[in-house]
């Protein structure tokens, strides 16, 4: 067993997390009249699932671009706050000391 075999079977979880993730993202959005095109466009181009969720709820025309924006960035500056608890692991890496 190898490098490949271990990167193979750690991948498999996540690859089942992400299409049903997928999946539930495409059976909420064809209620709200997104085409499945722009679904999958969605899909492929926005790397955040819960801000996929988010932004269902706020899909319609004329389309509030700044408040998707605004809804985005809100939604991922969770991320910030999960950083500090990792912090001190990070001090003898290359970018630990801007964390």
């Amino acid at each position: 067993m190898g490098w490949y075999h271990l990167r193979r079977t750690a991948e498999r979880p996540v690859c089942r997390q992400h299409f049903g993730m997928g999946a539930i993202y495409g059976l909420l959005a064809r209620p709200t009249g997104i085409q499945e095109t722009e679904a999958l466009l969605m899909s492929l181009l926005v790397h955040a699932g819960t801000v996929q969720m988010v932004v269902l709820g706020l899909w319609n025309l004329p389309m509030p671009v700044v408040g998707i924006m605004l809804t985005t960035f809100l939604v991922n500056l969770r991320h910030v706050l999960s950083v500090p608890p990792y912090s001190p692991g990070f001090v003898g890496c290359r970018g630990g000391r801007y964390i």
